[in-house]
């Protein structure tokens, strides 16, 4: 894979790399997935976090339906295990995305707050966090 921005592509030479490996050349991609993240060539993070995203409203809705067997301790447990974990792991990385993308996850943060406090939607998140 090439890393570049999209301008300094339309100015390389060549747009493609040869490489072998034992006399195999090896396969130029855009876009792989490397323990869990998903790096594209131009690192716009968008499939990164649609795919985030996705696993976090599973396990969101996961927490939805067994809420109600689960103290608060145990809600708050699910939620460090299952969820923020997801969120911190290689933030690093992935955390320079458009604000927009960043927004989405919020959103995934509050409807999680709401579950595990019983909120209605009306709940300001500022007290929902705090």
């Amino acid at each position: 894979m090439l890393f570049s921005t999209p301008q300094k592509l339309t100015v390389l030479p060549t747009q493609s790399l040869k490489i072998a490996v034992n006399d195999s050349v090896v396969e130029q991609v855009k876009e792989a997935k490397i323990l869990g993240v998903t790096f594209n060539h131009i690192l716009p993070w968008e499939r990164h976090i649609e795919s985030l995203s996705k696993k976090l409203n599973n396990r969101i809705s996961l927490l939805r339906r067994i809420k109600s067997y689960l103290t608060h301790k145990g809600s708050l447990h699910y939620l460090n295990a299952c969820i923020h974990s997801q969120l911190l792991y290689c933030f690093d990385a992935w955390g320079t995305c458009s604000q927009t993308l960043l927004l989405c996850l919020l959103r995934a943060q509050k409807r999680t707050s709401r579950i595990i406090l019983l909120a209605d939607y009306s709940t300001p998140s500022v007290v929902l966090f705090s």
